[in-house]
């Protein structure tokens, strides 16, 4: 019965191509995450040094700031986010859009 064992060494290699590729899609998604979060990281630490070293942002700049760092947030998420914290900022919905909108970029302010 050569024909089985012929199938049988086919399905085996088979098998083995697909735990293979697998496993390299399963370490490619790894290596692809740990590269997200680290510029996330990298992003939100750096944030934190721009909003915590300068008083001249209002709080929809520091939304905006916060918008453009964590970019993998779509916009209504993030607004959902400050709307829960009360700590950060108060603005309804359609302020945080509106000052989204108005200031792509950070304001810059020189005290005279």
């Amino acid at each position: 019965m050569i024909i089985g064992e012929v199938e049988v060494i086919a399905t085996e290699k088979k098998r083995k191509g697909k735990r293979k590729q697998m496993e390299n899609e399963r370490i490619k998604r790894k290596m692809v995450k740990t590269d997200a979060d680290a510029a996330h990281s990298q992003s939100v630490e750096q944030l934190e040094i721009n909003t915590m070293s300068s008083s001249l942002y209002a709080d929809r700049d520091v939304i905006t700031l916060e918008y453009q760092s964590e970019n993998r947030l779509d916009f209504p998420t993030l607004a959902r986010r400050h709307r829960r914290s009360s700590s950060r900022c108060q603005l309804p919905a359609f302020k945080l859009i509106s000052a989204f909108r108005n200031h792509p970029q950070p304001l810059e302010t020189s005290d005279k």
